[in-house]
């Protein structure tokens, strides 16, 4: 609905490509639904242990073709919202976050100086910068195989719920991102790419002349620097695998490294970061609190 209203007051058009894409990955998801409920449909005496392995392998590609029908809309939605967000005049809010960086102590370019002085460092931290966007894939496969079908569901809700927290964010404090603030040389950040705050900003300031720009889902680029997605993708992956505590930890273990890689490989603010683990440990909240389970269980408490 936002995206709707947004589209008849911006500059950004929408190729209609977008919309054959999307129906062809719906339509791919629905043969790998069928595929699913046929092995299903076919084993469903079988109590053998392939029979029960191929089953619930099955049951997997049920789980998630039905996460992805939920997934790819909801992330074509997000992104447009995302561009349809930066498509204004208003005035970058850079120099506040940089001021409460400030306030709380925080030297951005000293900080990313230090982190780069050691390449070895450098390498680790950029590597669990990037490997995030894999875990996000990963972890749909693994709730799919999992027994607990309904955590599959719930994650696909807590990633809903912070892109709406992240997209009213952005759209109130738009922010160019902290390369862009600080204009830092480049023997600053020399042993990190920058992507997450330079690879953005062409494309910002496109959207920002007000030109007319068409919308295109394969060629989209990430522009949220305010807050870190990032970080608040991290606390919910971390809360996907809970229900083994050793993957948990390990995951958390890379997260916990990948948090500050956000600021010279990101590009973002001290307060970005801050900010995206707020946005996630608070969606985690509202779908838990909104749960029919947790509903249930409370009432039978309360009885």
């Amino acid at each position: 609905m936002a995206d709707s209203i947004m589209l008849w007051h911006s500059s950004v058009q929408v190729d209609p490509a977008n919309f054959l894409l999307l129906a062809k990955a719906v339509a791919l998801m629905a043969i790998v639904y069928s595929a699913g409920w046929i092995v299903t449909f076919r084993l469903k005496t079988d109590r053998s242990r392939p029979g029960l392995i191929i089953k619930r392998c099955g049951q997997a590609m049920k789980n998630l073709s039905q996460a992805f029908v939920l997934f790819l809309p909801l992330l074509f939605a997000n992104c447009l919202f995302m561009y349809l967000a930066t498509a204004t005049n208003r005035p970058l809010m850079d120099s506040d976050f940089a001021a409460i960086d400030a306030g709380l102590g925080f030297d951005w370019v000293s900080t990313v100086r230090l982190l780069n002085s050691s390449p070895a460092a450098a390498s680790i931290l950029m590597y669990t910068y990037h490997v995030v966007g894999q875990l996000m894939v990963l972890i749909l496969f693994f709730l799919a195989l999992s027994p607990y079908s309904d955590d599959l569901m719930e994650y696909i809700a807590v990633i809903a719920v912070s892109a709406v927290f992240t997209g009213v964010l952005m759209l109130a404090f738009p922010t160019a991102g902290a390369y862009a603030f600080y204009k830092p040389s480049h023997e600053v950040y020399s042993n990190f790419t920058g992507v997450g705050g330079l690879l953005h900003l062409q494309t910002l300031n496109d959207l920002r002349s007000g030109n007319p720009f068409l919308f295109q889902m394969s060629k989209v680029t990430g522009l949220v620097s305010f807050p870190s997605f990032h970080c608040a993708l991290g606390v919910m992956l971390v809360y996907g695998f809970r229900r083994i505590r050793w993957l948990a930890c390990f995951v958390g273990m890379v997260i916990a490294i990948m948090i500050p890689a956000t600021i010279p490989e990101g590009g973002h603010h001290f307060s970005d970061a801050i900010a995206g683990i707020l946005v996630g440990f608070a969606s985690i909240a509202i779908v838990r609190a909104l749960s029919p389970k947790r509903r249930y269980a409370i009432s039978l408490v309360a009885n």
